[in-house]
């Protein structure tokens, strides 16, 4: 219609699920895996909360707006529930993998299912409890809200990984809840006197003891108009503070890939054509270095450039590959390159397994470690 939705759409989703479960446990690692396959997924749902905002971008779409305003409105909030209901579906599809670390004591998600032994990628490695170890991509016009946290003191610690930082302000849970309303409307957020206890200044990295008389959460906000990613720890006090490991410098210099003839299923890639159309792609922390294959089991290319790709513990080397489609791509699977596999260079040989841990791929990488200058 001419029409473009540039906002942050606040929505509520909602599904039925009928699953099996599985069992597992590493005693290398100490930790126990509990594995969530869908059987059956149902009454998959995706609603927008509050005003979906349309910005007209041609001649047609101005009349449109000026004639009937509500019309993109409602196309656009279609669009929300449709979209997102499909890939919501999509997600739940992957399984899950609910992960107990015995050394932590604590329980910890990720979609997809993991190895035996193996915890969900974070960017902190710790050794104790914590409350919050993730990567969050931030926006200026709405918070990115997380918790809610338990009262006493905190240690926070936020490191932009790309974009101009961001601003931390810590709020009580009852505070936010009148909140709300007005953010799901879209409307700026004005907090009440004494409703943000604490701000934590903006920088590439912060480091501050969050003091809370109350149940709360972070709000994050970018400093700038651009999109803004941040690694995020939060632990109480007397836990251990992050450790952040040297990382391994590495430039790809070729990569090949060979894909399983069929799907899990059996069944072709794509209908009427027995191979995927690959796509592969790279990613390390804010890097991401991707390229497409049309209509092949196998492929091998050079990686032109000089990329370097900076790997650790907390930070591997993402391999992902999917076939692509029209309107949504599928997902082949993903694979890892640790930094033990990255610190001596030479050929290392990813597999790449899909959400239910079937191989359907090999991807081999030519890597060069970077000396320091």
């Amino acid at each position: 219609m001419g029409f473009r939705v540039q906002q942050s759409v606040f929505f509520y989703a909602s599904a039925e699920m009928s699953g099996a479960l599985s069992v597992g446990y590493d005693p290398a690692a100490r930790r126990a895996s509990l594995w969530v396959s869908p059987i059956e997924v149902r009454g998959v749902t995706v609603a927008a909360l509050g005003e979906v905002n349309t910005r007209p971008e041609t001649l047609g779409a101005l009349l449109i707006n000026a004639v009937l305003p509500s019309l993109p409105r409602g196309e656009a909030r279609e669009k929300v529930a449709s979209t997102g209901a499909s890939r919501f579906r999509e997600a739940i599809l992957r399984g899950a993998t609910v992960i107990y670390d015995v050394r932590r004591q604590q329980v910890d998600v990720e979609l997809g299912h993991l190895p035996p032994g193996q915890g969900p990628p974070r960017p902190f490695q710790a050794t104790s409890l914590w409350w919050s170890n993730e990567r969050v991509r931030v926006h200026a016009d709405a918070p990115h809200v997380l918790g809610p946290f338990e009262a006493g003191v905190a240690n926070v610690t936020l490191r932009t990984e790309r974009g101009a930082g961001v601003v931390g302000r810590a709020v009580c849970r009852a505070d936010l809840r009148e909140a709300v309303d007005g953010m799901v409307q879209g409307r700026p957020v004005r907090w009440q006197p004494g409703a943000v206890f604490q701000e934590l200044a903006p920088g590439p990295e912060v480091h501050a003891a969050v003091r809370p008389p109350c149940s709360w959460y972070l709000l994050l906000n970018a400093t700038s108009p651009w999109e803004t990613d941040v690694a995020v720890f939060i632990a109480p006090t007397g836990e251990s503070s992050p450790v952040v490991t040297t990382m391994v410098p590495v430039r790809v210099t070729s990569v090949s890939y060979e894909v399983a003839p069929t799907k899990r299923s059996g069944k072709p890639w794509d209908e009427g054509m027995p191979a995927p159309d690959v796509r592969l792609s790279l990613r390390a922390g804010d890097l991401t270095w991707g390229t497409q294959h049309k209509n092949n089991h196998r492929g091998s290319f050079l990686v032109p450039g000089h990329r370097v790709f900076f790997i650790s513990r907390q930070t591997p080397l993402e391999v992902r590959l999917v076939d692509a489609d029209l309107m949504f791509d599928d997902s082949i699977g993903s694979g890892t390159v640790t930094v033990t596999m990255a610190e001596h260079g030479g050929e290392v040989e990813v597999p790449i397994v899909d959400g239910f841990g079937w191989r359907a791929a090999t991807v081999r990488l030519q890597l060069e470690v970077v000396a320091p200058k």
